[in-house]
């Protein structure tokens, strides 16, 4: 297309940029190295996607996964759905942590422990004191790494582990067991609910 773009960053989300060619917008969502585009026409997107090769050398591959994220589409009654999981990155996120997962524990049907609340604070509002000791064994388990994990997930296709999360980034920074014990648990929510998604 030799005609004039009309090229816009999103002000709020400056990873979107809009184009505006011949036949209406084309978005594009750039993320690091993957980039996502929707448009009105299949020319145009043709032509955003010939700049990006020419400018970045991207490769063009299938629109299901896209950051650890499955999206399946369907249309039905002229209605188009989109369901997104992230069955493949839990399946991953499970095996770094198998080996802290009891096997005789049932599988949770909650996100997060029932009457389990995480806090650096205590009824009085005083700062809980974790043992250095206690924080440093949490830590080099991975806690840091399995709740961002599970913030990635959550993010993108189980908002439904938005109160386990809020709870368990309360302690990142000195982090007790009970909280290792709520990440497992988590864990073991997202792992099997993994193809259910939104």
């Amino acid at each position: 297309y030799k005609g004039k773009w009309d090229v816009t960053r999103m002000m709020y989300e400056p990873c979107v940029v809009r184009f505006i060619l011949r036949d209406g917008p084309v978005i594009i969502s750039i993320h690091t190295d993957d980039c996502d585009c929707i448009a009105h026409s299949a020319r145009d997107a043709a032509d955003v996607m010939l700049l990006f090769q020419k400018r970045y050398g991207i490769k063009v591959v299938s629109p299901e996964f896209m950051l650890g994220v499955f999206r399946e589409e369907r249309e039905e009654d002229g209605v188009r759905h989109i369901k997104m999981s992230q069955p493949n990155y839990m399946e991953d996120m499970y095996k770094k942590f198998a080996q802290h997962i009891a096997a005789n524990e049932s599988a949770p049907t909650e996100p997060f422990p029932q009457k389990e609340f995480l806090s650096p604070l205590d009824n009085n509002g005083k700062p809980i004191e974790v043992a250095p000791e206690e924080v440093k064994a949490v830590h080099e388990k991975g806690y840091m790494n399995i709740v961002g994990g599970l913030l990635w997930s959550g993010r993108n296709s189980t908002p439904s582990m938005s109160f386990a999360l809020s709870q368990l980034t309360r302690c990142m920074k000195s982090p007790s067991e009970k909280a290792w014990r709520a990440a497992l648990h988590t864990l073991q929510y997202a792992y099997d609910n993994k193809e259910h998604g939104i």
